[in-house]
């Protein structure tokens, strides 16, 4: 393992590269805010990264126009833009063609329930570059509370050595950089507008990976993250797993083909079907002597054949509702 500072540029001599950090947002002001002055408070020393901002407001009244106004300070750019379209593979789109004119090295996603820490933003630029990828994704914590949260992210400290990177055939947009060619002519990759139920990152890295980019997962430059009771509740979780297992449905009918993709999801649908099964075998064993064991696997097979049941469920009809 390298031992290289969160900012170093990887030996490179030439001018810092240019990253550009996107963040959709509708209707979620607190969220929103937490996530954005997280942004803004990022720590990138001089001549290490140039970086700019895009903010794409979903809502019908463009509400956050002003809030961005406000916070701007001068020192980084923001660019806001709004997109009356609802749909969040549509504000994703108004996010790269916002992105475009500021003629990036680098395009970052985040979402805005995150809260990045200070060191974020350098250190997911130095992972990707480090490794040699053409995506990276990072973890993300979630905490009880968004004190928790925001106290997680700003007590996070660089590591001091590159953690294992773990190549992966597609990635969510909550913590992600990628180099601009994936989004520029000829590829000109954009998101699936039709895919309202949600999934289009997933989908839309997918083709990138299909287009050959490299994907790696790292773990050492995470965001953090509210998880209220209300997403914990097996209900959420289940509903979650299910739109997952709709969204994969779709991303592998478009791109692998019919025939495999059909198979591919078959198998995949059998194998978390065959984990709920062996779930509620372990519970059952375990109840006697661990409730805390059981209801755990308890939850895991409910999750896992909520998704088998989405993988499959397209095929009667059966689909969630709309995301954004």
């Amino acid at each position: 393992m390298k031992t290289d500072a969160a900012y170093q540029n990887c030996g490179s001599s030439g001018p810092p590269d240019r990253v550009t950090v996107c963040i959709c947002t509708r209707n979620r002001r607190a969220m929103f805010l937490r996530c954005f002055d997280s942004l803004l408070a990022q720590r990138v020393p001089e001549g290490s990264l140039s970086l700019s901002f895009v903010v794409v407001d979903n809502s019908s009244d463009a509400g956050e126009r002003e809030t961005v106004a406000h916070r701007q300070n001068g020192d980084v750019p923001v660019l806001y833009v709004h997109e009356p379209r609802a749909g969040i593979p549509a504000a994703r789109n108004a996010a790269l063609e916002a992105a475009k004119t500021l003629t990036p090295d680098w395009i970052v996603f985040i979402d805005d329930d995150e809260i990045a820490p200070p060191d974020w933003i350098a250190r997911l630029h130095a992972c990707a570059v480090h490794y040699g990828a053409d995506v990276t994704s990072g973890g993300v914590v979630q905490a009880a509370t968004a004190e928790g949260a925001r106290a997680g992210a700003e007590s996070w400290i660089v590591p001091n050595v590159y953690g294992e990177a773990r190549d992966r055939p597609t990635c969510p947009t909550c913590n992600v950089i990628f180099r601009s060619w994936i989004a520029d002519a000829p590829l000109s990759l954009r998101f699936d507008e039709a895919m309202l139920h949600g999934g289009s990152d997933s989908e839309y890295f997918m083709r990138a990976a299909q287009s050959g980019a490299r994907i790696i997962n790292v773990k050492d430059a995470a965001v953090y993250e509210e998880f209220p009771p209300e997403r914990q509740a097996l209900s959420y979780q289940c509903m979650r797993s299910f739109r997952v297992g709709t969204t994969t449905n779709y991303r592998y009918l478009k791109n692998l083909g019919s025939w495999r993709g059909a198979i591919t999801l078959t198998l995949s649908a059998l194998n978390k079907f065959g984990s709920a099964i062996v779930g509620v075998l372990v519970a059952v064993v375990a109840f006697p002597f661990s409730r805390t064991t059981a209801l755990r696997n308890v939850r895991r097979s409910a999750k896992a054949a909520s998704y088998a049941i989405g993988c499959l469920g397209p095929a009667f009809g059966i689909r969630p509702n709309r995301y954004w």
